[in-house]
């Protein structure tokens, strides 16, 4: 029951995700998902706190073993957009309070309360252990419509 309950929540999250208007500057949006799209799926920014990704973007020379670091210029644009649409400045978090916080400052997706429940019924070798997909950060293998930022239920299809 209690899976049942989180899991009706994300349904409402992933949602109110695709259907969130987007605070910050159209060009910090734009910025984002061409220099952050260019090597992953620009996760959106409510998937993450505002310490998060300023803990991710203060570090982009050291960006998961690779260096990404950007123009200070495109940086400063990439960061107002992300910290005025993370999770913590989210209608998410006006509407649900604390229920989907995270301890901590997760550098990973994967790794807050949020994923977690909703990956939770996932076993893990249809997703490190398929050739296909190789990681729960790679969205697009099983989500088809991540590039776009829609993760509902029924883009999924995990790969065999």
């Amino acid at each position: 029951m209690k899976y049942r309950s989180l899991a009706s929540l994300a349904a409402v999250f992933l949602f109110t995700c695709s259907v969130q208007s987007f605070a910050g500057t159209a060009s910090g949006k734009k910025v984002y998902q061409s220099e952050c799209g260019a090597c992953h799926v620009p996760y959106p920014a409510v998937f993450l706190s505002t310490a998060s990704w300023n803990a991710i973007l203060d570090h982009l020379d050291k960006h998961f073993g690779d260096n990404a670091e950007l123009a200070p210029g495109d940086l400063a644009s990439i960061k107002t957009f992300l910290q005025s649409n993370s999770y913590d400045n989210s209608n998410i978090k006006k509407r649900y309070g604390n229920r989907f916080d995270t301890p901590g400052t997760p550098l990973r997706v994967s790794e807050t309360r949020f994923f977690k429940a909703v990956h939770g019924e996932v076993p893990e070798r249809l997703v490190t252990g398929n050739p296909k997909v190789k990681s729960f950060a790679r969205c697009g293998a099983c989500h088809s419509g991540a590039q776009q930022g829609f993760y509902d239920e029924e883009g999924v299809r995990i790969p065999r």
